[in-house]
């Protein structure tokens, strides 16, 4: 079915008068920019580090795991490992896999933003190659690419790029830049149509969204712009003609923002906050003057939930079990740089948290989402696997439910543990399904695009850093489940855009515009939420010394990355995208 249609007009480019010299000067600092941008954000002052040595946990507890099939081949460590002798006797490089089996897979290079419309698929690059890769998956044994986007977004969408089902568009921004770019694809999805590339001002990206009407894409920045941007991080931009997006306002928050995701009305969105801990947090917004178009809309802070054991909160979704509101949030990052907080119980990476929504003021933190190897107990063991940019070693980057009504899985990209499925039937218990880890050098960012789920097709699509495009699914049996109902309960406009072929009769969008599902208390007066750690009297502050060195994995890291960087060179000289 084709696409909701837009105003189509020729395509046009778009630049703001009197920002020639800001064009040259951003352009000027591209190299410093993105070293910034790899090498982290903020840092702990004396005060930070106190409230953050605050924040202890009792015992953690990995996730349970479904046993695997006769035919598989499971990780051969801890949970979500791949241990430095697997590297030394080349183990590491086939894949690792429990209850998930290749489909297809597209080689190619990959960094941090991955979006489908039926049956095409579209990735950034890694930014050493540059570009947005365009695959038609309408066999995903063979899929086929068909076009490379070049376009100033599209060299760097950085993790903004997003595609709008109903209104056929293809959005992303640009890492710090400023560059805006809609395209088409409702016509042919394996062509897509430039409708307008723009210089938005002194708007910059990184991370971006789109309001489920695609109206609104939200620009978000998540790196500190300093005096040449000024001090505002997310900018609400009106698409609704895509061929002339119009700033709407610029949002000044405490700190530097990242991902985000707002309600079908459009009247509450929920932001990350990218800091180090203890600002590392997700704002749940009331965003309701941008949804009305208010003249200057602003937004207002309902309230906040601290990340704890967290650095730069990436994203966060709004889902129902049975019409009960809950928040699925997920980080980058771990908080400490090193293993001195493992005895707080500081997890070694980043993992997926849940928390009931009951009350919109006061989100209740309900289970987290651990493997094994993210236990504060084999941190020491662990120190220097993985990913090595940032420290990401084994933590999760972007995660994605099958559905936001009743979801039954949730497919992770766990950064150096690859694709990583839970079974999160139970938000108070998620529980691992299975994992596909594709066995190729993913020393840089390994899996980090947000996967997607095709349920109509029981398969999922993901990408990896020099992996490129992988279709899996899951053998007989294991999912769907056969207790769960195959339909969400409420309309769903995401189900209907990655299930394009689904027969269900809320694969649809007849929920934008209307109030979100759920029995949620309206939001009243900002509260502070309930901690998500006991506090304690704080100790000895943490020195905020850089990373220990890598005590059980330097060499195999070492030669992980160098094989890394080797492919993609390879790639590159090759041009992967024909």
């Amino acid at each position: 079915m084709k696409a909701e249609k837009a105003m189509r007009p020729p395509a046009r480019f778009v630049q703001r008068p009197g920002i020639r010299a800001v064009v040259v000067l951003a352009l000027g600092i591209l190299a410093l920019t993105e070293i910034a941008a790899v090498g982290g954000f903020g840092h702990t002052t004396g005060a930070q580090a106190q409230e953050q040595q605050a924040v202890r946990y009792g015992p953690r507890q990995a996730m349970s795991q479904a046993p695997c099939g006769p035919d598989d081949a499971p990780e051969t460590d801890l949970q979500g490992r791949v241990p430095p002798q697997d590297l030394l006797t080349g183990r590491a490089f086939q894949p690792y896999n429990c209850n998930l089996e290749l489909v297809g897979n597209f080689p190619s290079s990959g960094y941090a933003s991955f979006d489908t419309y039926e049956d095409c698929a579209y990735w950034g690059r890694n930014v050493a190659v540059g570009g947005v890769q365009v695959l038609d998956v309408s066999d995903p044994t063979s899929p086929l690419p068909t076009a490379t986007l070049t376009t100033p977004a599209m060299l760097d969408p950085w993790e903004s790029l997003r595609v709008h089902a109903g209104r056929g568009l293809l959005v992303a921004d640009s890492q710090v830049h400023g560059w805006l770019d809609v395209y088409d694809v409702s016509e042919d999805c394996r062509q897509p149509q430039l409708l307008s590339t723009t210089f938005i001002g002194l708007a910059s990206g990184h991370e971006g969204w789109l309001s489920p009407d695609g109206m609104t894409y939200y620009m978000s920045t998540g790196v500190s712009t300093g005096d040449l941007f000024g001090p505002n991080t997310v900018f609400p931009v009106d698409i609704s003609d895509p061929t002339n997006p119009q700033v709407l306002a610029e949002w000044a928050f405490e700190h530097q923002t990242h991902g985000g995701w707002t309600t079908e009305d459009g009247t509450l969105s929920l932001i990350c906050q990218q800091m180090p801990p203890p600002d590392d947090k997700l704002l749940i917004v009331d965003t309701t003057e941008v949804a009305s178009r208010e003249p200057d809309p602003q937004p207002k802070v309902i309230a906040t939930i601290p990340m704890g054991d967290n650095k730069w909160c990436q994203n966060a979704y709004r889902v129902t079990y049975d019409g009960h509101p809950y928040l699925i949030v997920f980080g980058e990052a771990p908080g400490a740089d090193s293993c001195a907080r493992a005895a707080d119980g500081w997890a070694t990476s980043a993992y997926p948290r849940f928390y009931d929504l009951a009350d919109e003021r006061n989100p209740v933190h309900v289970s987290d989402a651990l493997l094994e190897v993210q236990l504060p107990e084999h941190c020491e063991e662990v120190q220097g696997e993985g990913v090595l940019v940032n420290q990401f070693g084994y933590g999760v980057h972007y995660c994605s439910p099958d559905r936001i009504y009743d979801p039954t899985i949730l497919a992770c990209a766990w950064f150096g543990s690859g694709l990583r499925v839970l079974d999160i039937r139970d938000p108070h218990n998620p529980k691992e399904l299975g994992y596909f880890n594709p066995g190729m050098p993913t020393g840089l960012t390994g899996a980090a695009p947000r996967p997607v789920v095709r349920a109509d097709l029981g398969q999922i699509w993901f990408v990896t850093s020099v992996g490129g495009f992988h279709a899996v699914e899951f053998r007989d049996g294991v999912w769907p489940f056969e207790s769960s109902a195959r339909c969400p309960e409420f309309p769903d406009f995401w189900f209907a855009h990655y299930n394009p072929t689904s027969r269900c009769t809320t694969a649809s969008r007849e929920g934008v515009g209307r109030p979100a599902p759920g029995d949620a208390d309206p939001a009243g007066p900002p509260s502070e939420p309930p901690p998500v750690a006991t506090p304690v009297e704080p100790g000895e502050p943490d020195s905020g010394a850089g990373p220990l060195p890598a005590t059980g994995g330097g060499l195999g890291a070492l030669a992980l990355l160098l094989a890394s960087v080797a492919v993609m060179w390879r790639q590159r000289a090759r041009s992967d995208v024909r």
